[in-house]
């Protein structure tokens, strides 16, 4: 494999990891009883973000790295799955409810927490999980106000 092939190969995996990341979500949400419209506007959403994290995916590797101590793929999915959990939440919020950075840093210490339940993660990893997703606010209120 070539230099060049690789920055391709590991689009494709980030793609992959959004896919994954996307799927939780939706399967989390198609029981929400907001229907069809709710779930066609997730979807176009998703589709934002991923080009999104191809376009960032050095700086998400940084993070994960932070995270854990190491780089793969499956830890790189694990973070975008907590990412596509916090779009469903977001979504969830009754109207009229502002998604200030307050109310992103709750959400994520609750992703967090559940997410981790059960999963081999040291306290110094997840705590650096919770401060690495709360370092994304900006970037995830650009997203959810698109």
């Amino acid at each position: 494999m070539t230099q060049t092939e690789e920055p391709k190969e590991g689009h494709a995996l980030l793609g992959l990891a959004v896919a994954a990341a996307i799927a939780t979500g939706l399967g989390l949400f198609l029981r929400s009883e907001k229907g069809e419209e709710v779930r066609e506007e997730l979807a176009d959403r998703a589709k934002k973000i991923a080009k999104k994290f191809n376009a960032t995916r050095e700086d998400l590797q940084e993070r994960v790295k932070d995270t854990f101590g190491e780089l793969n793929d499956d830890l790189e999915e694990k973070y975008l799955e907590i990412q596509g959990i916090l779009m469903v939440q977001s979504d969830e919020l009754k109207d009229g409810v502002e998604m200030t950075k307050e109310k992103y840093e709750e959400m994520v210490d609750k992703a967090v927490k559940k997410y981790a339940k059960g999963r081999e993660w040291t306290a110094d990893a997840t705590t650096k999980l919770g401060r690495n997703l709360k370092r994304d606010w900006k970037n995830f209120k650009q997203d959810i106000q698109a």
